[in-house]
């Protein structure tokens, strides 16, 4: 398992791909160090598709097939956003210090698993990281929440914020139950 890409998905590298040694982890690392711009090249076509994964983060249900309204996306990400302005009591120096911190978190994961799936699921020839989904990014919402907090000199009050974070919940909850019911049940 440590000389291959493990079974994650063996499956799927199966059916995709004739050659099932790119998936060798030893055989992928040669690949990158002779081609060294691939992987960049292919962990930044990604972001074409980065509305699709702020759509997955905010809610595609199941297994991505149960969208909700196609309405309650903006609103969801405004409310959401909204409920990042937090007043900052910190410095400039110490609030800039805090924003590079939390954008150098947020690439550096960005990066650790864009690497991860391409070197366990991603065929060589593919155009883009392979199994990448919005899910995968939830962990960083709060250092975005962060790092537009020290962005900001100023912001809403807490029961301001807190109406609106009450409000996204109440509408999450209500988006859900209507796209469940709508595929899965039919109504």
């Amino acid at each position: 398992s440590a000389l291959t890409g493990g079974d994650a998905a063996a499956w799927r590298m199966v059916t995709d791909t004739n050659n099932l040694e790119q998936f060798s982890i030893t055989w992928k690392i040669s690949f990158m160090i002779a081609h060294p711009l691939h992987f960049p090249k292919v962990a930044l076509t990604n972001f074409r598709d980065i509305v699709d994964l702020w759509r997955q983060l905010i809610g595609v249900l199941a297994w991505l097939d149960t969208p909700l309204q196609p309405w309650v996306y903006p609103v969801l990400s405004a409310m959401l956003l909204v409920s990042f302005i937090e007043p900052t009591d910190a410095s400039p120096p110490v609030r800039r210090r805090i924003l590079v911190a939390a954008v150098l978190t947020i690439f550096f994961y960005w990066l650790a698993l864009a690497l991860i799936f391409f070197m366990a699921l991603t065929p060589i020839d593919s155009t883009i990281v392979s199994g990448l989904q919005g899910r995968y990014f939830i962990v960083v919402v709060p250092f975005l929440a962060v790092a537009i907090a020290a962005a900001l000199s100023r912001g809403l009050n807490e029961k301001t914020r807190a109406t609106v974070a009450l409000l996204a919940v109440l509408l999450s909850w209500s988006a859900s139950l209507e796209a469940i019911l709508r595929i899965d049940w039919k109504f």
